[in-house]
């Protein structure tokens, strides 16, 4: 049963450190989509210029495509801060399981102690028995 602790241990140590390569890697791709999003906007902008004073069928086209991208940057966004925030709760509880499994295995070794130490007085006793 030690041992299960232990591997248990092992497994959310792993875990925590691989939620936080994934929370790193959702704050940089929201750097980036901000980013993108930022140019996309002023793209967006000077499009929505051209138009209005030029206003060709392919500009307005090149407007809706620049809109759908500014949408899909969006949803891009949203999908960053969720996994960001699923990976700081996921920690959260990994570091939870982590100090549980110490408590657990602190317990576990104070009773295995004392089991051994109830054998040792029985051995004894049937020795002097004999």
């Amino acid at each position: 049963d030690l041992a299960g602790h232990v591997r248990e241990k092992e497994r959310a140590e792993r875990s925590m450190v691989s939620s936080k390569a994934k929370e790193a890697e959702a704050v940089t791709d929201q750097v980036r989509i901000r980013k993108e999003r930022t140019e996309l906007d002023e793209r967006i902008t000077e499009q929505q210029q051209v138009n209005a004073t030029e206003g060709t069928k392919e500009d307005l086209k090149d407007l809706a495509r620049l809109v759908k991208q500014r949408a899909r940057s969006n949803r891009d966004l949203e999908r960053a801060l969720d996994r960001e925030k699923a990976m700081r709760k996921k920690q959260e509880d990994l570091a939870w399981d982590l100090k549980k499994n110490a408590t657990d295995h602190v317990r576990k070794v104070a009773d295995i102690e004392r089991q051994e130490g109830v054998v040792k007085e029985l051995r004894e006793k049937l020795e002097a028995i004999h």
